[in-house]
């Protein structure tokens, strides 16, 4: 007995002969429609993966088939093959239809035009016709895109794999939703549906639209706004994710500038981390699915552009489910900064009453540290501008001493067990603060040689999920504090240059798409 949105007996027709067959290698498959169907739940109600009731069978297998299939091309193919068969039909009615998540076409209402002319179609009609010459018309493709022909606006799109095959139904009707605002609005920027100049005749074809972002064009280094390609679909582990929010680091120049090799091919957005919701997984990828909330630190970027950027391609291993109670620009504002400061601590591994120098704890990275190490019992010290002091002992410092005093490191009591260098240019005189056999980690490239038995070294920051999950929920709950500067994405190369030049007052910056 069908369920609402299953595939009915002729649309089964139409798309069994087009799927994938199994090798045998690995069993039989289960049943393929009862698969499709399940996705077609999923997509059609928003439940999560593992809630699919029992009737579809094992939720891993379909979650699993799903993501195969969007690899290695397949629901692009049938979308291809029902947009066609539809079209040669004269089953497609050209009306942009939206809901909470995917644009549809359906059958011609009474009296509704019927489509473009035949000579702004593309489609091979007797490549599409059954057996007696005539097209079948038992399939209604619910697509992403469409064209409402008098109103002489097209659509481009980049196809979202598995997006497309929301449900396939037959004399479906729906109510159009206008793509600048409705229920439709976040879908089409889901897509990347974009509209493109009125009076272009051809057929609205798999196009990949432009994507706003700030980075590189090419080998001068300026930073500009940019109009990039769509990336391309999620490979075997990775995301694509839609960006809502990126930090501004100082790093970033290191990205301009080549010293941070994180594989940007200009043209290029810069930014190595970010926070958005997922708009499409890979294969193999399992703790993400379309519409989840992220945020990550990624390097090198497996697409070749980074996070300054509104859509990112990243690996699903180094990404950190958001929680609810965290927004997009603090939890955009946390992955590097903090994964510094955690590894850096866990590398220094200081114990409840122990002691820490930190220099620079006013900046983004300063203030977390000491959060983290205040939280684990340790007392610290750190060098800050005067204003910044009373912030810096309400964050936990037991200390703070104002660096522009030439003479600051005679103002500290020594002896400290650790420091942690995140000001240029103060790594020496640290380490004559630090006790024997005590540890140095450098933040900035500088670690003075070991001596007296003090280990030294420099340290840089690491992709870690599982890290930037437990920071995540500890901003979530308020006991980790941030206080970033959200800056909309037009003023990316100020901001880049604030940034990069230390006029940032120790803010985070971070760029927002509102």
């Amino acid at each position: 007995m069908l369920s609402r949105g299953d595939l009915t007996d002729g649309e089964w027709a139409v798309l069994a002969p087009l799927l994938p067959r199994s090798n045998g290698r690995c069993g039989r498959w289960r049943n393929r429609r009862q698969v499709i169907n399940g996705i077609i739940h999923r997509l059609r109600t928003g439940c999560q993966w593992r809630k699919l009731p029992e009737r579809f069978g094992p939720w891993q297998t379909i979650h699993k088939r799903h993501a195969l299939w969007s690899a290695d091309g397949t629901w692009e193919r049938l979308l291809q093959h029902v947009q066609a068969v539809a079209d040669a039909a004269g089953d497609i009615d050209w009306n942009i239809n939206i809901d909470s998540t995917s644009i549809r076409a359906h059958h011609h209402a009474a009296g509704a035009p019927i489509g473009p002319p035949a000579a702004a179609r593309s489609v091979d009609d007797h490549a599409v016709a059954d057996g007696d010459g005539q097209a079948p018309r038992a399939t209604q493709a619910r697509a992403e895109l469409f064209h409402d022909w008098p109103s002489r606006t097209l659509v481009e799109w980049p196809t979202c794999p598995g997006h497309w095959l929301h449900s396939l139904e037959t004399n479906a009707v729906e109510t159009t939703s206008d793509l600048r605002g409705g229920p439709g609005a976040e879908t089409a920027a889901c897509c990347g549906v974009r509209s493109v100049p009125a009076g272009r005749p051809d057929r609205v074809r798999g196009q990949r639209p432009a994507v706003k972002a700030c980075g590189v064009s090419g080998a001068e280094k300026e930073v500009v706004l940019l109009e990039l390609p769509e990336p391309s679909p999620p490979g075997p582990g990775q995301i694509l994710v839609a960006v809502e929010a990126a930090g501004v680091g100082p790093w970033d120049e290191l990205l301009n500038g080549g010293s941070w090799d994180v594989g940007l091919r200009p043209p290029a957005a810069l930014g190595v981390e970010g926070a958005g919701k997922v708009l499409a997984v890979g294969a193999g990828v399992t703790r993400f699915a379309v519409g989840d909330r992220v945020l990550a630190h990624e390097a090198p970027l497996p697409g070749g552009s980074g996070f300054w950027a509104e859509r990112v391609l990243i690996n699903a291993d180094h990404a950190a489910a958001c929680p609810p109670a965290l927004d997009a620009v603090h939890a955009a504002a946390l992955p590097v900064n903090g994964l510094t400061a955690w590894q850096a601590l866990e590398k220094l591994d200081l114990s409840p009453g122990q002691r820490l120098l930190i220099t620079n704890g006013g900046g983004a990275t300063g203030a977390l540290a000491i959060q983290l190490a205040t939280a684990k019992g340790v007392e610290v010290t750190a060098t800050a501008s005067a204003g910044a002091a009373e912030r810096l002992i309400g964050l936990g410092a037991r200390e703070v001493v104002d660096y522009r005093d030439p003479n600051w490191p005679a103002a500290v009591r020594g002896g400290f067990d650790a420091a942690l260098i995140i000001a240029t240019g103060t790594a020496d005189a640290a380490l004559d603060l630090v006790r024997d056999g005590g540890r140095l980690c450098s933040l900035t490239s500088d670690a003075p040689p070991e001596e007296r038995g003090i280990r030294s070294w420099d340290l840089y920051v690491e992709p870690n999920a599982a890290q930037l999950v437990q920071m995540a929920e500890q901003a979530a709950a308020g006991t980790l504090k941030q206080a970033p500067e959200p800056l909309p994405l037009s003023e990316g190369p100020a901001a880049f240059t604030r940034v990069v030049s230390g006029r940032a007052g120790g803010k985070k910056i971070v760029l927002t798409w509102a």
